[in-house]
């Protein structure tokens, strides 16, 4: 969630990024198509016009005036919560104390609050806090630097219960594509899991879905270790012998990931699980990603989450489009109309997107 720098994400250029995922070539003239692809038709097309509206003119740009540019963004996030009832407000601006692109700092607050949810007739609140800035490292190179926390205030079982089932579903699909391949997959043990499981009512409950959840993961894993072994006591040729030996070593390093999360149930005197904490320290996702620490805390009516993170690779690209990003920012507050229409076009397609994934489970 983290991946890119704060700066891009504001300017929707990550939107343009999802929207981008989802191009296809234009339909042939006269061609039906299904409600899906006239979606992602939509999404190519304007995907396209935020682009060019992106584009900063001729002349150079005005300087960022942050408060100016809350505004605009406030401006443009009041529909969404008008034009929806569980929806009662959002917010999303730059905090001034912590924001100074011009030295790549900036600092993000969002905040959500919904009246009632699908999983929860009860109100629930999201705030969002991210600071970022760019360093250099010992060799010179530019290094993104991101500290997050957020806290979600809801009815945590019946969210966990609505998720689950969402898994279910996508796991019924992927069991069905995988039906006849022999070995029960880490999916097909999953999906038999959650069959069995019945509605969570407590945080005990959830932990032991959870920890079983995790137990399978390590187990797959173990097996998928013991097979390339075993196919490698053969001796394969090459360049087969290369590839087996790729694969067990990159099993191996998933594996030791497994071991850098440290779950821990936090109880009461009597015995009854009260929190469920999940922390990471030290851990390197391959070159690009380094995790300094993230710790996730759940309870019965609110789920934590702090990170700080170091993005090695990639921040070059920040570099390079950073004067695209300040002068989009610069347009954004000078009331661009171009660029304001392309950029309400495009929310309004994440809220029906954001909608249906929404949607309530049978």
């Amino acid at each position: 969630m983290f991946r890119h720098v704060i700066l891009r994400g504001i300017v929707c250029l990550l939107p343009l990024a999802a929207a981008a995922a989802d191009e296809l070539p234009p339909p042939a003239d006269g061609a039906g198509q299904s409600p899906r692809a006239e979606r992602r038709e939509k999404l190519r097309r304007l995907g396209g016009q935020l682009f060019d509206a992106l584009v900063p003119p001729a002349g150079g740009t005005q300087p960022l005036d942050v408060e100016r540019l809350n505004q605009v963004l406030a401006d443009l996030l009041v529909p969404l919560a008008s034009a929806q009832g569980y929806l009662e407000s959002i917010e999303l601006e730059l905090l001034p104390e912590g924001t100074d692109l011009a030295a790549d700092k900036a600092a993000l607050r969002a905040a959500v609050m919904l009246r009632h949810s699908v999983w929860s007739p009860e109100p629930s609140r999201l705030e969002l806090t991210v600071l970022g800035h760019v360093e250099a490292n010992a060799d010179g190179a530019p290094v993104a630097c991101l500290d997050g926390e957020a806290v979600l205030e809801t009815e945590v079982l019946p969210l966990a219960n609505f998720a689950l089932a969402r898994a279910r579903d996508r796991l019924a699909r992927v069991v069905e594509r995988e039906h006849g391949e022999g070995e029960q997959t880490l999916a097909q043990l999953a999906y038999d899991k959650l069959g069995r499981t019945g509605r969570l009512t407590t945080l005990d409950e959830l932990a032991d879905v959870l920890i079983y959840l995790a137990g399978l993961q390590l187990h797959a894993i173990n097996n998928e270790i013991e097979s390339l072994q075993a196919a490698l006591a053969e001796g394969p040729d090459e360049p087969e012998q290369s590839a087996l030996s790729r694969r067990l070593r990159e099993a191996r390093e998933r594996r030791d990931r497994l071991f850098e999360m440290r779950p821990r149930i936090e109880r009461d005197e009597a015995g009854v699980a009260q929190a469920v904490v999940i922390s990471v320290a030290g851990s390197a996702y391959g070159r690009s990603l380094q995790i300094e620490q993230v710790e996730m805390a759940v309870t019965e009516h609110s789920i934590g989450l702090r990170a700080s993170l170091r993005l090695v690779q990639g921040t070059e690209w920040y570099l390079a489009l950073k004067p695209l990003a300040l002068g989009t920012l610069a347009r954004l507050q000078s009331g661009d109309a171009a660029l304001l229409n392309s950029v309400r076009a495009l929310r309004d397609q994440w809220q029906q997107r954001v909608q249906q994934w929404l949607s309530p489970v049978p």
